[in-house]
């Protein structure tokens, strides 16, 4: 049996996470205004389906999902208050580019029709310093469908 080759692990960098909201640059978030679990990036919906058949099973790929993304911003700083601002006004923001801590190797994520969902600044008693932001937004996938 031959020796299984070591890989470089890489490394990854906290101070490149960042977003950028096209529409409102007063919302651009930057490390600066991030608490230690910065930003985060999910997906709600299955990216292809297999459905039953008589025989087997037929796919259907999805041409979008629905993301969530949350952000964990500092209360102590007053960029959090233009969240809260935001909501008040409108809560539809567009387009919006997410860049991850590896930047070299995980290229921007960029989403279309982000709206913001929630802003909660959480506990008033002096322990807790986040404010956490949730956007929903629609990423494309299986471009092949789009022609």
């Amino acid at each position: 049996m031959g020796t299984i080759p070591i890989v470089g692990q890489g490394a990854l960098n906290r101070i490149a996470t960042h977003l950028v909201v096209a529409n409102y640059t007063n919302l651009n978030v930057t490390p600066s205004y991030l608490g230690k679990n910065q930003i985060a990036v999910h997906s709600r919906d299955p990216a292809s389906k297999l459905l039953p058949t008589a025989t087997g099973g037929v796919s259907s790929p999805e041409p979008y999902q629905f993301w969530d993304i949350d952000m964990d911003l500092l209360k102590s700083q007053a960029f959090s208050w233009n969240w809260l601002t935001q909501m008040r006004t409108n809560c539809n923001l567009g387009p919006i580019t997410a860049y991850s801590d590896a930047p070299s190797t995980w290229q921007p994520m960029q989403f279309k029709s982000a709206q913001l969902v929630t802003v909660d600044p959480e506990a008033f008693d002096g322990d807790h310093q986040i404010v956490r932001v949730r956007l929903e937004a629609v990423y494309e996938i299986n471009s092949i469908l789009w022609g």
